[in-house]
Parts: C-alpha cells; sequence; structure tokens
C-alpha cells in the first residue's frame, strides 16, 4: 500500500492537473495539430472552416501537381518549321546548344553523327522521330537523315521537292519514293509507307517517313538499300520441249527412266531384300 505522504500528493496532483488540462484543452489540440503556431511561419494545411461557413472545395490533382505546377515540356518540339532543321549550314555547337539530350558517335566511320529527338507540333502534317546530323571532318553537315511518323506527309514531301529538288520515281505498291541521282546512283531519297495497322485514336503515327539527305554538290551516294541476291538458277527448258522430251523417252521404254542418270536402274525384289534385312537390327 501507498504511504499517506504520497497518497496526498497524488491527490493533490491529480486535483490541480485535471481542471487545467480541461480548461486548457482547445489550445492544446490546436497547438498539436499545427506545429507552425506561434513559429511566425505559415501552415501548409489549411484551417478548418468555422461553423456556419461553407467547406471550400479543393480540385482534384494528380500527384505531385502540388510541386510540378506545369507539365514537362516535349523535348525537341522546339522547332516548328522544317527549314529550321533541314539544313546543312549548322554547326555541332548549335546542335548541342538546342537539344537537351543527344546520342553521338553513331555507325559512319567517315562522319561523327548527333542524333536528336524532333517533334514539330500536334497536327496531321506534323512530324515526330529522330533527326541525325552528320558531320565531316571540316565541321560541315554532310548529311541528314529522319527517320519517324506523320499523319499526313504532304507538307514534307513539298518541301523537299521544292528546296532538295527530289523527284518521285517508281516504287512498290502503297509507298511514295523521291530521290535525286548522279550517274545512275541515288543521293538523296525520302520514303513514304503508311503503317501496317492503323488506330482512329492515333492517327498522328499513319505513315512511316525515311528521309536521307545528302550535302548538294557532294560525291557521296546513298548504299544500295536491298543488295540483289544472286541465286544460280537451273536453264528450264521452255513448256513445249519438255512436252516433247516427255513423250520420246515414253516411246523409248517409259517415262521413270529419264529421272535417273545414264546406266542407272532400279533395284531388283533380291536387292531390296537384302537391303531391308540390314535396316532393323534383329
Amino acid at each position: 500500500m501507498l504511504s499517506r505522504p504520497l497518497m496526498l500528493a497524488t491527490i493533490l496532483g491529480v486535483s490541480i492537473g485535471v481542471p487545467y488540462f480541461v480548461a486548457n484543452r482547445d489550445d492544446l489540440s490546436s497547438h498539436f495539430s499545427n506545429p507552425f503556431s506561434g513559429s511566425g511561419q505559415s501552415s501548409p494545411v489549411a484551417a478548418a472552416p468555422s461553423p456556419g461557413q461553407p467547406k471550400p472545395q479543393v480540385p482534384f490533382d494528380s500527384p505531385g501537381s502540388l510541386i510540378y505546377s506545369s507539365p514537362v515540356p516535349l523535348e525537341g518540339a522546339q522547332f516548328r518549321s522544317l527549314g529550321e532543321v533541314l539544313r546543312f549550314d549548322v554547326t555541332k555547337e548549335w546542335v548541342y546548344r538546342n537539344w537537351a539530350r543527344k546520342s553521338t558517335g553513331l555507325a559512319d566511320p567517315e562522319l561523327f553523327g548527333v542524333r536528336v529527338p524532333f517533334v514539330t507540333g500536334t497536327g496531321m502534317s506534323d512530324l515526330a522521330g529522330s533527326l541525325t546530323y552528320y558531320f565531316n571532318s571540316q565541321g560541315q553537315v554532310q548529311h541528314i537523315s529522319f527517320v519517324g511518323r506523320t499523319a499526313d506527309p504532304s507538307q514534307l514531301v513539298q518541301f523537299i521537292t521544292s528546296t532538295y529538288k527530289l523527284q518521285r520515281v517508281e516504287a512498290p505498291a502503297g509507298e511514295q519514293l523521291y530521290q535525286t541521282k548522279r550517274s545512275g546512283l541515288v543521293q538523296s531519297e525520302l520514303r513514304t509507307q503508311p503503317d501496317g495497322v492503323l488506330w482512329t485514336t492515333s492517327p498522328h503515327g499513319s505513315f512511316l517517313v525515311d528521309l536521307a539527305l545528302e550535302r548538294p554538290g557532294s560525291n557521296r551516294m546513298l548504299p544500295p538499300r536491298t543488295p540483289p541476291l544472286d541465286i544460280p538458277g537451273a536453264d528450264v527448258p521452255p513448256a513445249g520441249a519438255q512436252v516433247a522430251a516427255a513423250q520420246s523417252a515414253e516411246s523409248q521404254g517409259g517415262i521413270m527412266n529419264t529421272l535417273f542418270p545414264e546406266g542407272a536402274r532400279y533395284a531388283t525384289p533380291d536387292e531390296e531384300g537384302q537391303v531391308m534385312e540390314h535396316r532393323w537390327p534383329h
């Protein structure tokens, strides 16, 4: 049991502390619910509305919207005109300055390549894909390539044909092909082809675009896109000659004899039996 002095001290503490806590409950709750109170800083938590006031309507935002107030800008969309980028008077420093992300040192062993993302906009004739500049040893743009998609290639075709004088040539069914040639070899080329699967929800990818531009006046040519496959073929006589040969063989003892070289014959029954006897183990 507790001693009498300790019991008296406990009763005295309870009689003083409980009334104080009850009297200051509202102040204590507001202090602990808002640690910024009394420090001169504004609280990030909105104050509760007083009785009778309407509750404020907070619009729904995605996570992080209070930190990132605006969406990240689309990379590669700083140019709206093809004439601003499809040009041979730019430098590597210009490319580095206008694109934050780029890939360098690409496949061509004779040229230095810099590949960047490129988007002209969201219209039906805008382009989206990868743009590559190839620089020669003098620091000049020697070659430009673009691979991407669009919903309407007519604007690109108009720019290429009027600026770099590409002309339409015969192409496989479904494709559009524009080229410039020198000494019978292709120097620059634009290919457009409808995508194999078209979606109404993503019309901007309806056409595949493949552009390869060589510096005007250059002696470089594009390599053959699909080298011919040389398969030696047997000389097949025309159908009339085959019929005549079959009739001649049949008159000489059967058409099947023409399937064997000279001196060959069918096996006799005894020879076939010997082969079958040794075919499977006993």
